[in-house]
């Protein structure tokens, strides 16, 4: 296991798929503890869930829901480059009658002073021929307290509901529709919540489950469960207290050998339903400004290292408010890119640090060193590596 320690949210992460680790021989870790070292654990358990139907037309339950996750071929890893914790899993869905054949690679981000944690997933089918309906997201089991009296039986006494925001994609500015999942405490002044962004060209489903409905266990039955999923339908918010679990859901997607399906989930902590909308807007324009490096870490799975340095054009060009740099690092090197405007006047240096082989990528949001905004035009940007010296040109719009 290997907790998360940064930011005040605080789980127990293991590449045996939980997030969670309540009292072993090696004590207990935070189980969405929040504040960090108060001792307050709010998720009695969850993870990532798949299903799927194989090419016979079988049905497959995986991950959290069978426990099937096990270990893939590296093991859970840390790295801290400042201000940010990294941790890595890779995971395969091996246990049940019928597996899913999926594997998994989670990076999974925290910040200090922050209340939230990105998990960036990506999900491969390596079976045989294709694997169809397939639905992935995360279930978690949080146990609030909503009733103010001494129960014993505290986890029956939760409230779950959902409710939409709309974000702006802080590299193109177009609205991102998004739902959050949420549970409440007994005071209703601190909210858990959950959000997936899913690749495009799949939405979410927001359900909450009911376990008094099924006798306490952690799922409904098979069939059941994959009726819920199938309807695509939204729960409705609770208003009687009960044990409830949420989850979101991607729509149907079908995987042939090799193929991917991505999506970020963000976990969070807010006084209020309303300001779920600023800190996920927070998280995003963290993921995009400043962990340039996130969605390669997600995607890489050994592909090939750059044989040779290379600078990219930038994407997307012309642009306002933000854009990509590409570039290409074929051993390891101390590298400089530079932002200047026309008249050759240094405006910003976006990354001077010694790297390793690899392609990396950095974003630049228009303005300059010092903070101010600069004016619209022509910028050139310059890449520094050894002996290797690549100039381009870019667009500014405002």
């Amino acid at each position: 296991f290997v907790p998360n320690k940064l930011g005040n949210f605080r789980f127990s992460w293991s590449n045996y798929g939980e997030m969670t680790r309540w009292d072993d021989e090696e004590g207990m870790g935070p189980n969405g503890e929040w504040p960090a070292e108060s001792g307050n654990h709010y998720l009695y358990g969850g993870g990532l869930m798949v299903t799927g139907y194989t090419d016979e037309g079988g049905l497959a339950m995986g991950g959290v829901y069978s426990e099937g996750w096990m270990p893939g071929r590296k093991d859970i890893s840390v790295e801290a480059p400042a201000p940010y914790e990294v941790i890595t899993r890779h995971m395969v869905d091996r246990a049940g009658w019928m597996p899913t054949h999926l594997k998994v690679k989670e990076v999974i981000v925290t910040q200090d002073d922050t209340d939230v944690v990105i998990v960036g997933t990506r999900i491969r089918y390596d079976g045989p021929g294709e694997m169809g309906h397939i639905y992935a997201g995360y279930f978690l089991d949080w146990d609030f307290t909503f009733t103010e009296d001494d129960s014993d039986e505290f986890w029956k006494d939760d409230l779950a509901g959902m409710i939409e925001v709309t974000l702006t994609d802080p590299v193109y500015g177009t609205a991102i529709p998004l739902k959050v999942s949420y549970m409440m405490d007994q005071s209703g002044d601190s909210y858990a919540g959950m959000a997936t962004l899913f690749e495009s060209g799949t939405g979410a489903s927001h359900i909450s489950l009911d376990a008094e409905d099924w006798e306490g266990a952690w799922f409904p039955s098979e069939y059941e469960f994959i009726d819920m999923l199938q309807a695509a339908k939204d729960s409705p918010n609770e208003t009687e207290p009960s044990d409830y679990r949420v989850m979101q859901v991607s729509d149907a997607v079908e995987l042939a050998t090799g193929e991917d399906f991505r999506f970020i989930t963000v976990l969070m902590m807010a006084d209020s339903p309303e300001d779920f909308s600023v800190v996920l807007q927070n998280a995003m324009t963290m993921v995009a400004g400043q962990l340039w490096h996130f969605t390669a870490d997600v995607d890489e799975d050994d592909a090939p290292l750059p044989t040779k340095y290379a600078l990219h054009q930038n994407h997307p060009n012309p642009f306002n408010p933000l854009t990509t740099i590409r570039y290409d690092v074929p051993e390891a090197s101390d590298v400089r890119l530079t932002i200047y405007d026309m008249l050759g006047r240094e405006v910003t240096v976006l990354v001077n640090r010694h790297l390793t082989p690899g392609s990396y990528a950095a974003i630049w949001d228009g303005s300059h060193q010092s903070g101010r905004d600069l004016a619209a035009g022509v910028y050139i940007y310059q890449l520094k590596a050894r002996n290797f010296v690549s100039t381009k040109k870019m667009i500014f719009l405002k």
